[in-house]
């Protein structure tokens, strides 16, 4: 049951002048929010002074409070014309939480590596920000976006008030020159401390942003942990989200700027888009919920060109990432399948739910090497193409390759167009895991160029997190109109 009150307040210090405004305050005895109407607003005179009216509300803790942009000054008797809900003259909060929030605003500043090590990913670090951008609404009482790129140095490639729409964020982002010197992530995340700033379009009543862009590859890592802890824990709720995108992405780095670990992201729009969907009070859906589902294809090599310590080492990390990646409270719908390699591919489990972990964790302890030297990556990759072609679509489609990467020089051009076409036909996500001590990185980096999903098998704890992270959709219930 809804509670619904509100009171017409004149404020009248002097009989010639006065402030008119409406209170609405709405609670479902969970959330609550207040809807002003503002009609009009102009100085008060007492006692030969006159005061510029304060527009907003405060409890009186620094954490609850909002003060419209231009309270106290002249400004804010513009107040009667302006929104944060396309209403001219109205606007509407979120009282109870971390703080006093609107419905369904955002401030966002993108802080992108301009780096040498992000030299060719560049144009896929502005592209994403375009893919971003196209589905959220830009304007001035929605979505705000900025853009900061840092090398050696930090710039403001545009603030809030740069870019009012779709159209101006998108040419304005798509004509970013890269800064191309090393890389101090430190001072992308300083210069964004002060883009929130009224003089810079941000607002109060926002929720903010800070979407780190980078392979993560720095020069002070410690700064830029700093740094971002600085701005997560500011009064005004910033959320700082890594974004890994490169050849090879440091992934201990941008998870240890994240504002938490789901906030460590893969280069894929949809997956922002879900978080800010998530996070957003959006009035148009009744509930969120998060949906886990994957097929997960393991191919493990088992050639006896590696030493048996490698071999070892596979297998472990094999089973306590699956140790990990098994949250027993959860409801998932998750497959696993395991199939070795080296000069042919064969399939040791297909298709086997995970919550039959111990049976998976059996089978994979039974496993050794082969006798055989070679690895066949031609017939390999079919058998991966294969499998992946008949999986549901509206599943998340994985292909982890745990590997020494020793691919012949002639043969790493043809591996790599394989890997492309498994991603872009068979939407899948290919994970490469480098078996320690034998791995050929450069192989490993080069024949998959999406490094998001290069890993080592040290590297375990993450992995099992990035991947749950990454398995997870974002669904929400439409108000029936």
């Amino acid at each position: 049951m809804f509670v619904v009150s509100w009171i017409d307040i004149p404020v009248c210090w002097d009989t010639s002048q006065g402030n008119t405004f409406q209170a609405v305050l709405v609670t479902d005895g969970m959330l609550t929010f207040v809807i002003y109407n503002y009609n009009k607003i102009q100085p008060v005179s007492y006692c030969c002074y006159n005061y510029q009216p304060q527009v907003g509300f405060d409890k009186g803790d620094n954490i609850h409070y909002y003060a419209v942009e231009g309270s106290g000054t002249e400004d804010i008797a513009t107040v009667v014309s302006r929104t944060n809900v396309n209403r001219t003259g109205k606007f509407v909060f979120r009282l109870n939480g971390y703080m006093a929030r609107p419905v369904k605003v955002a401030d966002i500043v993108f802080v992108i590596d301009s780096s040498y090590s992000e030299a060719k990913f560049f144009d896929n670090i502005l592209q994403y920000i375009v893919d971003v951008t196209d589905n959220l609404i830009i304007a001035p009482n929605e979505t705000q976006v900025a853009v900061i790129s840092f090398s050696r140095i930090a710039r403001v490639e545009f603030d809030f008030t740069f870019c009012q729409n779709n159209d101006c964020v998108h040419e304005r982002v798509l004509n970013i020159s890269q800064l191309n010197s090393t890389s101090y992530m430190d001072t992308g995340l300083d210069l964004a401390s002060d883009m929130f700033l009224w003089t810079k379009g941000g607002r109060q009543s926002a929720l903010k942003y800070v979407v780190m862009i980078s392979d993560g590859l720095v020069n002070n890592r410690d700064k830029a942990k700093m740094k971002a802890r600085e701005l997560s824990q500011r009064q005004d709720g910033i959320k700082v989200v890594g974004v890994g995108l490169g050849r090879s992405v440091y992934h201990t780095v941008l998870e240890s700027v994240a504002f938490n670990s789901s906030y460590l992201l893969a280069p894929d729009p949809y997956k922002l888009l879900h978080l800010l969907q998530w996070d957003l009070h959006d009035p148009n859906v009744t509930g969120c919920v998060h949906n886990f589902s994957a097929d997960i294809l393991v191919i493990v090599e088992t050639s006896a060109s590696q030493g048996n310590k490698s071999f070892k080492k596979a297998l472990t990390f094999l089973q306590t990432f699956l140790d990990k990646f098994n949250p027993s409270h959860t409801n998932n719908a998750i497959t696993i399948s395991v199939a070795v390699y080296n000069s042919s591919t064969n399939y040791v489990i297909r298709e086997c739910p995970l919550s039959n972990l111990q049976y998976i964790m059996d089978v994979i302890r039974t496993l050794g090497k082969s006798q055989d030297q070679e690895q066949g990556w031609d017939h390999m990759l079919r058998f991966v193409d294969n499998h992946t072609s008949y999986s549901s679509v509206t599943t998340h489609k994985y292909a982890m390759f745990v590997t020494t990467g020793s691919v012949p020089e002639k043969s790493v051009a043809h591996v790599k167009t394989k890997l492309m076409h498994l991603r872009d036909n068979n939407n899948v996500r290919v994970v490469m895991v480098g078996i320690t001590d034998h791995t050929n990185w450069k192989v490993v980096e080069h024949v998959y160029e999406c490094g998001f999903y290069t890993f080592s098998t040290e590297d375990v704890d993450i992995v099992s997190r990035v991947l749950w992270n990454d398995i997870k959709s974002t669904n929400c219930t439409k108000l029936e109109k």
